[in-house]
């Protein structure tokens, strides 16, 4: 290879790999590659640690990706599983790279001239160093590619998740505008709607959730693959985090606790995210409750991941949520993975690299 690989550990690297990202990646940089929230998710997190590895090229960083370990439960065995992400390279340099040793499919290994694939390939040889029992993705769709093409990773079809939205039209002057008019209008038709369908519910916004509360939606569990999301995995991963963006919702219907949902608000882009949530199988229906209610309360767009089969189309319509585009979730396939052991569900949170 014409590149070394390394570990990298303080912040002071993580502020280099920032600086890589905004000059390579200027036109998608957010917040989710900047120094301070990957070093938090990877080195600072109580409840999930993980390795960030670079690609460095003439003293250059050309490409990064991450490994992050999560506790997990095979039925009611305790398991380490990992998410892969953080795969981004320096297009340039690997179209040099890639001329320089004309390279053909089957005369090389991939990961010998792929910078992407070498990443790959060293954080899995430290997975199984790990035992890691379980590797997942959820790569955009130039990653995905190079995943499930070469490096042995196969696309999950079983969950057929997808991103859905409740729209809101974005109105930049103060004057009422047709924007703002169609937004007046869907309000009053949610509000409608959800006084029609929902009128025995209630919605409650909290910073604390309780054992109790938790412990009320656990299952017995079947010989499957679950997160382990217990108190601490809701306070490390949501309140902990490095900006204040979330907040617990808990649906009631009467005086029941029904549902728990986490809300991420985005203001400056005026959406809300659903991206976790706890609750029974046969209330599965709430996550559109939770939905409207966000839409009319803020009147912002809600954004949430679900499978395609919770929301038939009537509800699309009646509800006014558009199905926008396939998740890609691919699972590590070296041993002949059963990908009916994956999660029975997956959302957002699910991701900490989407």
């Amino acid at each position: 290879m014409d590149w070394k690989i390394k570990e990298i550990e303080n912040k002071n690297d993580f502020d280099e790999l920032e600086k890589f990202y905004k000059a390579k990646l200027a036109k998608h940089f957010h917040f989710r590659l900047n120094s301070n929230y990957l070093f938090w998710k990877l080195k600072q997190n109580q409840n999930f640690n993980g390795v960030m590895v670079v690609a460095i090229r003439n003293d250059k960083i050309i490409g990064s990706s991450s490994l992050t370990f999560k506790e997990a439960f095979f039925g009611e065995e305790n398991k380490l599983i990992a998410e892969i992400g953080d795969a981004y390279v320096d297009i340039k340099v690997q179209k040099e790279i890639m001329k320089k040793y004309k390279y053909k499919k089957n005369e090389q290994k991939f990961s010998d001239i792929s910078i992407f694939g070498s990443l790959t390939n060293y954080l899995i040889n430290i997975a199984q160093n790990k035992n890691i029992s379980l590797i997942y993705g959820v790569p955009n769709n130039t990653s995905y590619q190079g995943y499930v093409k070469n490096l042995n990773f196969k696309k999950l079809d079983q969950l057929n998740v997808f991103s859905y939205s409740l729209p809101c039209f974005k109105s930049k002057n103060d004057k009422l505008d047709f924007k703002k008019t169609s937004n007046l209008i869907l309000n009053l038709y949610r509000n409608f709607i959800y006084k029609i369908l929902f009128r025995k519910f209630k919605i409650t916004y909290n910073d604390e959730l309780n054992i109790n509360e938790i412990n009320k939606f656990s299952e017995k569990r079947n010989k499957i693959f679950y997160l382990n999301r217990n108190k601490e995995y809701f306070y490390n991963k949501y309140k902990s985090y490095p900006e204040s963006m979330f907040k617990f919702c808990k649906v009631y219907r009467n005086s029941e606790l029904v549902g728990i949902y986490v809300l991420k608000e985005d203001l400056n882009n005026r959406k809300i995210f659903i991206v976790d949530c706890l609750v029974e199988k046969k209330n599965k229906f709430l996550i559109k409750l939770v939905a409207l209610r966000s839409a009319i309360d803020k009147n912002f767009s809600v954004n949430f991941w679900d499978k395609r089969s919770i929301i038939n189309f009537f509800e699309k319509i009646i509800f006014n949520i558009f199905e926008r585009n396939k998740i890609n979730i691919i699972y590590y396939d070296k041993n002949n993975f059963d990908q009916n052991l994956f999660f029975e569900e997956f959302y957002i949170g699910f991701s900490d690299n989407f």
